[in-house]
């Protein structure tokens, strides 16, 4: 990660961003000491980026698999920041600024579904969650034709099938950039500012500048 800040920063914007409330500098402040999550991701059901859709040998690299899967980890560490905010005694004013008390449980269970953190951080995939989430095949194939729509980046298409569920990206979500570190993309390199969310790009204040594919993601998984 670039900065821890950097990562609570985007998760804070994914929230408001799906609920539509505002935020303030206290809700930034309260999470200024997260956990880094990203050495110990372990996905509930590992996602499914295809074979065919996203092209391992697209050129240039990174190209738009290498980005889709560093989105994932961006998007599990974003839930992993959630879970962690809904049960911390001192940040309880975060969760009871977008969400009733009641829901309490349910919330946590709906970000717990996505993502895991084990005790052993070479162990596998803690038992629960939703396997289903595997089987949403992530591709750019348009099938209804719908990303001619300019406010849309990413839909679901069930296929009619409750279990042939796609996650298909537009063309613009593409243009969103990421938090994580892309394998062999200097993020200090030329052109990493066309690749990477950095903290100078961001800033210190929640923004869209801070949008990233990874919440692109996580929104559609949840």
């Amino acid at each position: 990660m670039h900065s821890k800040l950097s990562s609570v920063l985007v998760a804070i914007l994914f929230v408001s961003n799906v609920l539509g409330s505002p935020i303030t500098k206290d809700s930034i402040t309260a999470l200024s000491l997260p956990t880094n999550y990203n050495r110990h991701i372990r996905a509930r059901a590992e996602p499914n980026t295809g074979d065919a859709d996203l092209n391992p040998d697209e050129e240039p690299h990174p190209n738009k698999l290498e980005k889709v899967e560093r989105a994932f980890n961006d998007a599990f560490e974003l839930a992993g920041y959630a879970t962690t905010v809904i049960d911390d005694p001192n940040r309880q004013n975060i969760f009871t600024k977008y969400f009733n008390e009641e829901d309490r449980a349910n919330v946590r269970k709906v970000f717990a579904t996505i993502w895991t953190q084990p005790t052993d951080p070479n162990a596998p995939a803690a038992d629960g969650g939703s396997p289903f989430l595997g089987e949403i095949l992530v591709q750019q194939s348009d099938s209804r034709n719908l990303c001619g729509d300019p406010r849309l980046i990413a839909y679901l298409d069930q296929n009619n099938a409750p279990n042939d569920v796609a996650l298909v990206l537009c063309p613009r979500a593409f243009d969103k950039k990421g938090v994580t570190v892309i394998e062999g993309q200097d993020p200090q390199g030329p052109g990493a500012e066309n690749h990477y969310l950095t903290c100078d790009s961001i800033g210190d204040n929640v923004s869209f500048r801070m949008n990233s594919l990874g919440m692109t993601l996580l929104h559609e998984y949840t």
